[in-house]
Formats: C-alpha cells, sequence, structure tokens
C-alpha cells in the first residue's frame, strides 16, 4: 500500500481534521509535482474525488433508500445490496493502485462507459449517474434502470447480457473512464 493510499483511507475513516486535510492535500500535491510529475498528481486528484463520493455514498446511502422505496420491498432489497458492495467497491479503490486518471478499473457512478454493442457491433458511449442528478442527455444512464444496474462495478472486458422492455442487449465493456465533476456530483439531496 502506497503512502498516498493511506493518507486517503485515514482521511475517508474520519481520523484527520478537516483542517488537516486540506493541508494534506496541499503537501501531497505539491510533493507529487515535485518529486514523480503531473501523472501521479492526476491520480491524488481522483483519489480525492473517489473519496469525498465515498463519503457522500456512505452518509446519504440510508436516506435515498427510505425515501426512494419507504415500504419494505425486494427491490428495496436488492439496491440497499447494490448499494453496500458498491461502497465496499469505493472502498478497494481508493485504498488500492489500479486508479489512473485516464482509467477506472470498474464501473462507478460519474463514470464514462465505451461499450461494444454484441449485436451490432456498433460502439456505445454512457455516462452512469444518480437518477436525480443527471438524466439531461440521452447518454445518461441511471445506475438504477437495467442497463446501469448490471453495469456498475463491471471491469473492461466483462461481458454483460441487460434484459431490457425491448429484448436482451448484449455488452462488452470496453473501457471506463472517469469524469471528475460527475464523480463529485452529491449521490442524493433531497430537493
Amino acid at each position: 500500500m502506497t503512502i498516498i493510499s493511506l493518507c486517503v483511507i485515514l482521511i475517508i475513516r474520519g481520523i484527520l481534521w478537516y483542517r488537516t486535510t486540506e493541508c494534506l492535500i496541499a503537501f501531497l500535491s505539491v510533493f507529487t509535482i515535485k518529486c514523480m510529475g503531473g501523472d501521479i498528481v492526476n491520480q491524488v486528484e481522483l483519489k480525492m474525488a473517489l473519496s469525498k463520493h465515498l463519503v457522500d455514498v456512505e452518509e446519504s446511502y440510508q436516506e435515498f433508500l427510505e425515501d426512494l422505496y419507504p415500504n419494505p420491498s425486494k427491490e428495496k432489497n436488492e439496491i440497499a445490496d447494490l448499494l453496500r458492495n458498491y461502497i465496499i467497491k469505493l472502498e478497494e479503490l481508493v485504498g488500492g493502485d489500479l486508479v489512473t486518471d485516464e482509467a477506472l478499473p470498474c464501473v462507478i457512478i460519474g463514470s464514462s462507459v465505451e461499450l461494444s454493442d454484441l449485436t451490432t457491433n456498433q460502439v456505445l458511449n454512457y455516462k452512469i449517474v444518480t437518477p436525480f442528478n443527471g438524466i439531461k442527455e440521452f447518454t445518461n444512464v441511471s445506475f438504477l434502470s437495467p442497463v446501469g444496474r448490471k453495469l456498475l462495478m463491471k471491469k473492461p472486458g466483462e461481458q454483460v447480457s441487460i434484459n431490457v422492455p425491448a429484448g436482451v442487449l448484449n455488452y462488452s465493456l470496453l473501457a471506463v473512464k472517469p469524469n471528475y465533476n460527475d464523480i463529485l456530483t452529491p449521490f442524493y439531496s433531497k430537493h
């Protein structure tokens, strides 16, 4: 585990205070620029964005579930399981060394995905978003939709079959790219 990963984990878990966190980020940015070059800085920035996203999801997913599904249901349990697994995956991403500013090792909320339709060989590009913050463009897909649920946490190279009202879609996941602003978009907030 690198020093950067360790620091990010400590920040996530609330061991460091807010002011200390600001100082640590500034120190890491200056240190990496002077000692290791700009690519590492982008990695630190992305890990910080992932850390903030992780904290946001952890703090708001229960309220999200209660507001979206006020009564007990099978779907509520499925989404709760999906979000718990998502939080675990985010913790792995923040603590690991597989994240770069060019690509992510799996699909997360706020990432752009490049898919190959295995039926038509067409390449498709989508952005995975929350249902409340991002369904403004045709290429945005809610993580709660059938497509979003199947893609969330998948790795490049994996194939997915998705049942939709129009039939079955078969895709191969080609690439996952981070979008800093979309990763930092609040997971859930009451309007």
